[in-house]
């Protein structure tokens, strides 16, 4: 695979944890763009 199509699936895989985190799906169903790309950036630093 490609570096491209690893980040994606890196990417949703983030995405999910914070739909199923209750609190963070709150938050995010209330982000504007900018700031969904922020917290996945940050739950990928914590990965």
């Amino acid at each position: 695979m490609t570096y491209s199509t690893l980040n994606s699936i890196a990417k949703q895989k983030v995405i999910n944890s914070i739909l199923s985190d209750d609190k963070k799906r709150k938050k995010w169903n209330k982000a504007t763009e900018w700031l969904k790309s922020q917290m996945i950036e940050w739950e990928m630093q914590k990965l």
